[in-house]
C-alpha cells in the first residue's frame, strides 16, 4: 500500500471515529484533534503533490509525457491492437525477460538504465492493455 493510501485511510478512520466522540472530550483535546486533522490534511496534500510530480518525472524520463494511443502500447510489446490477452501476456513475458533490470546487472550503468527504462515502458503498456481489454 502506498504512503498516500495509508494517509488517506488514516484520515478517513480518524474522521469517522473522532466525529462520533468529539462532543465528549475536553476543549483542549478537541483543539489538538483539529490540529492533528489539519496536519494530516497537509501531509496528504504534500504526498499527493510529490506523487504527481514523481509520476510526471517518470513520464518525462520514459518519453511518455505525451498522450499515447492504444496502438503505441501494443507496439511496445510488438503487437497489433487486435491481439488476444493470451498473446499480450506471452509478449509481455518475452519482452520483460529480455529487459528486466535484474538480468542486466552485468552490463554497464548506461545499458542498465536503458533496460530499466524499457522495462518501465513494457510494464506500463501491459498494465494499460490489461485495464482496457478487460473493460
Amino acid at each position: 500500500m502506498s504512503y498516500l493510501k495509508i494517509i488517506e485511510r488514516a484520515f478517513r478512520i480518524l474522521k469517522s471515529n473522532v466525529r462520533s466522540a468529539f462532543d465528549t472530550i475536553s476543549t483542549e483535546e478537541q483543539r489538538e484533534l483539529r490540529d492533528f486533522e489539519e496536519e494530516l490534511k497537509r501531509e496528504y496534500e504534500r504526498e499527493r503533490q510529490r506523487s504527481d510530480r514523481s509520476r510526471q518525472d517518470r513520464r518525462e524520463a520514459t518519453g511518455t509525457g505525451t498522450k499515447r494511443t492504444a496502438q503505441d502500447y501494443y507496439a511496445v510489446l510488438g503487437l497489433t491492437p487486435g491481439a488476444t490477452m493470451k498473446e499480450v501476456s506471452r509478449a509481455y513475458r518475452d519482452m520483460i525477460s529480455k529487459y528486466h533490470p535484474d538480468k542486466t546487472t552485468n552490463l554497464g550503468k548506461e545499458l542498465q538504465e536503458l533496460a530499466a527504462q524499457k522495462s518501465r515502458e513494457i510494464n506500463e503498456a501491459y498494465q494499460w492493455i490489461k485495464e482496457h481489454q478487460s473493460a
